[in-house]
């Protein structure tokens, strides 16, 4: 594993020497402006004019033809660190290294190929003037915690647009041409509160060290979800009062670590619960090699205790909640339904649980949030949907697609696979605000969204991006 300055080239050059400039700036969702910055004043020396709408998105056009063509991606990134792993986001850069044939952070962050390689690749086709006449970029905001820069774009930066290509997927051998759409659904409660006794025994619960992952394209991997395995053990015992309850951080992310304080009366209890725990404790579980179980006895009382009606309804929400793959389509072999119980935590005594409900049929992702919402409710939560986006309707037939496939074709002697997927795309948006509008999605190979060990395939960058020169040169 060699840090990638030193580790000798990669082609093409320019794609990378991009690529690492983004890693260098922070830019997790909400903090693009440093990035939209960078990529601005490069337009302008690539002599475009750069726009940029109310939400913060960024439109690069050419200045003396017409706009007719998009090359898109978004500019802010998922924001994951290993536990151990000290680092700040919103200041510093990302260190990338050549692991073999991929780059990565060597497994402390993600590296933000989702989808600042997106941004390179689309950078470096106008800077070797290999983009077509009439092309420009459109980088968007905040795409990561609900495509909300897609969903308030300035729809005139669209306006006589007939392609666009997006450049968030993450399979040089396929297109994209369709994909789910998503609820983001917030639950909260007020918390009721007893007092422990004196001399009762109080203990710390963790879990971690499961694979995470994107919620869309790993929820059928069946990763586990943290959340749910500690609410489960919990409510196997009663007898352990909790005094605080957390997990997971990101809608879009399947929550590897989770933890709790807890409180019993005697140390039977207590010795129970440990040596249940001890036996989960290093197990291979759901894939996870690395995979703990710990309990700590702390000398600390805490304070207080949820109420013994608020742990019940609380437990009840969290373990009966639908979560991971709802439905399986055997013809797509991809899941078409899913919720990713996202994130629990206590603040001001409210608890808050975030939730990201997936599904490829609007009409099934409107009922399963009604379920959820139903669900939360019946337990003493407010829940609302906070957010949602739209999915993106196949079209398997268009000139953009037939001549990608034909590209493809002629370099590689195959033939381009198209796919419907389960995670989010703006496309949905764009395909609603132009109709008239050819869209496909590609990418190079990445592996791990969303997740410390996040990494890029260094060969299917450099042919991926032949692939684009060739649709360019035709286009």
């Amino acid at each position: 594993m060699m840090d990638l300055e030193t580790s000798g080239r990669l082609d093409p050059e320019i794609v990378w020497r991009y690529f690492r400039r983004i890693a260098s700036i922070a830019h997790p969702s909400g903090h693009e402006d440093k990035l939209r910055d960078f990529l601005a004043g490069e337009g302008v020396k690539l002599g475009l004019l750069p726009e940029t709408d109310p939400a913060g998105n960024l439109l690069l056009k050419p200045a003396k033809v017409p706009l007719r063509m998009l090359f898109q991606a978004h500019m802010d990134m998922v924001p994951q660190k290993r536990a151990d792993v000290t680092f700040d986001f919103l200041h510093d850069p990302i260190s990338l290294v050549r692991d073999g044939e991929w780059v990565s952070s060597g497994g402390r962050t993600t590296i933000g190929g989702d989808d600042g390689i997106g941004i390179a690749l689309a950078m470096s086709l106008f800077a070797e003037g290999a983009a077509p006449a009439g092309a420009g970029m459109l980088f968007t905001v905040e795409e990561e915690t609900g495509l909300t820069g897609a969903g308030n774009l300035n729809v005139d930066f669209l306006r006589g647009v007939e392609q666009l290509i997006n450049l968030d997927s993450c399979d040089p051998d396929a297109i994209v041409i369709g994909c789910a759409g998503g609820c983001h659904i917030d639950a909260k409660r007020s918390m009721r509160y007893t007092t422990p006794a004196a001399d009762a025994i109080a203990f710390h619960l963790a879990i971690g060290g499961l694979k995470g992952g994107h919620s869309g394209e790993d929820i059928a991997d069946c990763r586990g979800n943290s959340i749910r395995i500690l609410a489960d053990f919990l409510k196997k015992y009663d007898q352990a009062a909790i005094a605080s309850f957390s997990g997971g951080t990101l809608d879009n992310v399947i929550p590897a670590s989770a933890e709790a304080v807890c409180v019993v009366k005697n140390d039977a209890v207590f010795a129970e619960i440990a040596a249940d725990a001890s036996h989960r404790n290093g197990a291979n579980f759901h894939g996870a090699e690395n995979f703990f179980f710990r309990v700590q006895r702390l000398t600390a009382l805490p304070e207080k205790v949820w109420s013994s009606d608020c742990r019940a309804e609380v437990l009840n929400a969290l373990c009966l909640c639908p979560n991971e793959v709802l439905e399986f389509s055997e013809e797509f072999q991809m899941p078409v339904l899913s919720n990713n119980l996202a994130a629990v935590r206590e603040e001001n005594q409210w608890l808050h649980v975030s939730m990201l409900a997936r599904g490829n049929e609007d009409r099934k992702k409107t009922q399963l949030s009604e379920e959820i919402l139903r669900l939360f409710r019946a337990d003493g939560f407010s829940a609302e949907i906070a957010s949602s986006y739209p999915g993106w309707t196949p079209k398997s037939e268009s000139p953009l697609i037939e001549t990608a496939r034909q590209i493809y074709r002629e370099l590689r002697g195959k033939t381009l696979e198209l796919q419907v997927i389960h995670a989010g795309l703006e496309c949905g948006f764009f395909a609603g605000m132009a109709p008239q509008m050819a869209i496909l999605s590609a990418g190079p190979r990445m592996e791990n969204l969303h997740t410390p060990e996040e990494r890029i395939q260094i060969a299917s960058v450099e042919t991926f991006y032949q692939f684009l020169k060739e649709l360019c040169r035709v286009l």
